[in-house]
């Protein structure tokens, strides 16, 4: 029996915006919890780090969520920008073309 692991989100505050840390899995179970946390922090302006080093799964329901919360931002004038994600999330980002529209930051 495999054990889900959930999503965590820890949120800091930055002059910018907010950094939110990133762990466990971004999947069909856990994609409403980022876009709610990116949500909550949209506001014109805003840079809105995705800390995504701890992240260890995500799947394409993760990379939707990841696309609807950056349009969701931008909407209200805030921007996203995701960082340090594991190599194959970075690889995920490129193959699907997501890093050509949102901003992707390597170590």
């Amino acid at each position: 029996m495999t054990r889900h692991q959930h999503l965590s989100i820890a949120t800091t505050s930055t002059p910018d915006g907010v950094v939110l840390v990133l762990g466990g899995n971004l999947d069909v179970a856990t994609a409403d919890e980022l876009e709610g946390a990116v949500r909550a922090h949209v506001r014109e302006g805003a840079v809105i780090l995705l800390d995504a080093g701890g992240l260890m799964t995500c799947d394409s329901t993760g990379l939707g969520a990841i696309v609807r919360a950056h349009r969701g931002a931008v909407a209200g004038g805030a921007r996203i920008v995701v960082c340090d994600p594991r190599p194959y999330i970075a690889d995920l980002l490129a193959m699907t073309g997501v890093e050509r529209i949102i901003e992707v930051r390597l170590q």
